[in-house]
């Protein structure tokens, strides 16, 4: 797992579940290229960036789900979680410190164009300056592996 902080407000995130051929993890973000070499399973996301592949473990046999989700896509910001230009608010507010609310959020984006491509257990879905929204999501109560997106309908 690693967290970098690029600047005093930007923040990469990235965990390799599983190297390839027992590579070193990344302990930065890297380029796509090298990311897809290095890692057979795991994620690096960062404001403009997002990567990653996921497999199911077979642990979830209770519920439906598909076996891979792979993901590259850029994505230019336009709306924060406040004013565009003014210092971004917590969506919670101070509620957000009780662990009663777990798992917490923050909206990071709430609202930007995409670019790329979603892998969705083999198929492709690839789109250009989709509508886009983010939020960080962390807590104690998550499972293992966890991967939500929100696919808006094009106007």
């Amino acid at each position: 797992i690693f967290c970098q902080h690029v600047g005093r407000n930007e923040l990469i995130l990235g965990n390799a579940f599983a190297t390839q051929n027992k590579l070193q993890p990344p302990n930065k973000e890297i380029p796509p290229e090298e990311f897809d070499k290095r890692v057979a399973e795991g994620f690096q996301v960062s404001p403009l960036w997002h990567q990653g592949f996921i497999q199911d473990d077979g642990r979830s046999n209770y519920v439906k789900t598909v076996n891979t989700a792979r993901w590259q896509y850029s994505t230019r910001p336009i709306y924060g979680w406040s004013n565009v230009g003014a210092k971004q608010k917590s969506t919670a507010g101070w509620l957000a410190t009780f662990p009663v609310f777990e798992p917490h959020w923050q909206v990071c984006m709430a609202g930007g164009l995409s670019t790329g491509w979603i892998e969705w257990d083999g198929q492709r879905f690839e789109f250009q300056n989709a509508p886009s929204y983010s939020e960080k999501n962390w807590g104690g109560a998550f499972p293992r592996k966890w991967f939500w997106v929100i696919i808006l309908p094009c106007p």
